[in-house]
């Protein structure tokens, strides 16, 4: 179940977060995703996080490297670690796969579902290995193979590096949620919007890779209205996923500012790595610092 935790749960929020390949994020451009505020007594900084990349995409520009050295607490979404208890690693598998008596065929339309059987076939493998998964799960798996075909691991993520160095380096390591949290944002979703979830993510497989270029140059130059115009071209396509995209990122985004101001009152620098797309336009975790009025300073 080790092995499913990572390369699942580890970019849980892949739909909704930067995917990068092939351009290294070292390149040299007038801002990164990364900005800072400065108080009396510290700095803080916001890292948007690529939880999903290559191994060529390293080493990163020094700009990002020198945030973390100045930090003496890093926060994450929630602590990495969590995914190999065992505890969270059998909750997982409970709650991703169907009962004796239910299963894909069962719980899906019958379109959807015909959909479902011809991405497995894309992929080469046997109906018979997805036909008990939810659907919530099944398109995380669904997301997880393309990216493989990509070229792309989670283990190359941002977060999980410095999630890493973190340790490595004896800094404090600190989460804005509980795993328990993030995993109910999906296992309570309600069928019918657990299957809405799946049938977004099979209409956006066939284009995953053509969004690449622009997810990259936003990346590189800081570009939070290019990132942003991602989601929204996604919403104006899907109106129906709007309130699961307010549930996972804006929701969530004033859930943290608290912790966050708390933060700001220490005497210690705080790096704080969130998903590239939680600092990204209205509503975002800098747009609700900003309405607070503090200073923010994009690096």
């Amino acid at each position: 179940m080790t092995h499913v935790s990572t390369r699942y749960w580890g970019i849980f929020l892949l739909m909704f977060c930067l995917l990068a390949r092939g351009v290294p994020l070292s390149a040299k451009e007038n801002h990164h995703f990364l900005w800072k505020i400065e108080t009396e007594q510290n700095q803080v900084y916001f890292l948007g996080s690529v939880h999903i990349l290559s191994a060529d995409q390293y080493p990163l520009n020094p700009v990002i490297e020198n945030a973390f050295e100045a930090a003496d607490i890093v926060v994450f979404e929630t602590h990495l670690d969590s995914l190999e208890s065992p505890e969270v690693q059998l909750h997982l598998l409970q709650k991703s796969v169907y009962g004796a008596d239910e299963n894909l065929k069962t719980a899906l339309s019958d379109e959807t579902y015909a959909k479902v059987t011809s991405v497995v076939e894309r992929f080469g493998l046997p109906m018979a290995q997805f036909n008990t998964f939810r659907p919530w799960f099944l398109a995380m798996t669904f997301t997880v193979l393309e990216a493989q075909r990509l070229g792309l691991v989670p283990e190359y993520g941002i977060d999980r590096y410095f999630f890493t160095k973190a340790k490595q380096a004896g800094k404090t390591i600190e989460a804005l949620e509980s795993i328990d949290f993030q995993l109910a944002l999906f296992t309570e979703l309600p069928p019918a919007e657990q299957e809405l979830f799946l049938k977004y993510t099979l209409a956006d497989l066939d284009v995953m890779s053509n969004q690449l270029d622009t997810m990259i140059s936003a990346w590189q130059t800081g570009n939070t209205v290019l990132m942003d115009s991602l989601v929204t071209e996604s919403v104006r396509r899907y109106p129906e996923i709007k309130p699961f995209y307010q549930k996972l990122d804006d929701e969530r985004n004033q859930r943290w500012i608290p912790q966050i101001e708390a933060y700001l009152q220490q005497d210690k620098n705080v790096l704080i790595i969130v998903g590239a797309l939680h600092l990204s336009g209205e509503g975002s975790v800098i747009d609700l610092l900003r309405q607070k009025g503090y200073q923010i300073e994009q690096l």
